[in-house]
């Protein structure tokens, strides 16, 4: 599909909802542009099912207005599964708030599963960004990150340890030189993304 163009306000995308028995797979998508406020995904707003092989080459995904919630190039907020996906879009702040909004290369939250996927596509700062999950209490493995995470402010911080134990991230790359590290009080970036739970991240030779 070349060309997709979806506005709104919530659960964006190709598709606003993924439901628990949905399956979106083999799907190739380029120049896409999706911007709204809450939700916001390339192939799926919202994934509570399985989103499989599944490419975004390129365009943008943009959160036009700030709150609190998932920005992803491939889904923006995510309970189910995402599997062998690759991201290319940008992810786009359309607003002046830096501490609002979770931007993630493959999903922006997600508590589900993210496993084999690979994110090329740049993400410009907000609250939690990550080059996988902005923010993650699920599960990411062997994924792989070379896409910038750009950061101005002084208030970023790459995490890649949290809280809790309902987060694990396994096998996981990016590239070093791939985000802005520096610690501060309130923004959360990561080479890989912010999560609660136990983590293990890898630098790419």
């Amino acid at each position: 599909i070349q060309g997709l163009h979806v506005a709104g306000t919530e659960r964006l995308g190709l598709f606003g909802v993924i439901g628990e028995t949905g399956c979106v797979e083999r799907l190739l998508l380029t120049q896409v542009s999706v911007e709204g406020k809450s939700n916001v995904g390339a192939v799926a707003g919202e994934n509570n099912g399985t989103i499989r092989a599944c490419a975004v080459l390129d365009g943008a995904v943009t959160q036009n207005v700030y709150a609190d919630s998932g920005i992803g190039g491939i889904a923006g907020k995510s309970s189910g599964t995402i599997a062998y996906c690759f991201n290319g879009a940008a992810l786009i702040r359309g607003h002046e708030k830096t501490n609002y909004g979770f931007f993630g290369g493959i999903a922006g939250e997600q508590t589900g599963t993210v496993e084999s996927c690979y994110n090329l596509g740049s993400i410009q700062q907000a609250y939690y960004a990550g080059g996988i999950a902005g923010k993650s209490t699920g599960r990411i493995q062997n994924c792989f990150n070379a896409g910038s995470i750009a950061s101005t402010s002084n208030k970023a911080i790459a995490v890649y340890k949290g809280y809790g134990s309902n987060s694990k991230v396994e096998n996981c790359y990016y590239l070093e030189n791939s985000f802005y590290q520096k610690r501060a009080e309130t923004i959360y970036h990561g080479g890989i993304g912010y999560g609660t739970g136990d983590t293990e991240s890898k630098t790419a030779d």
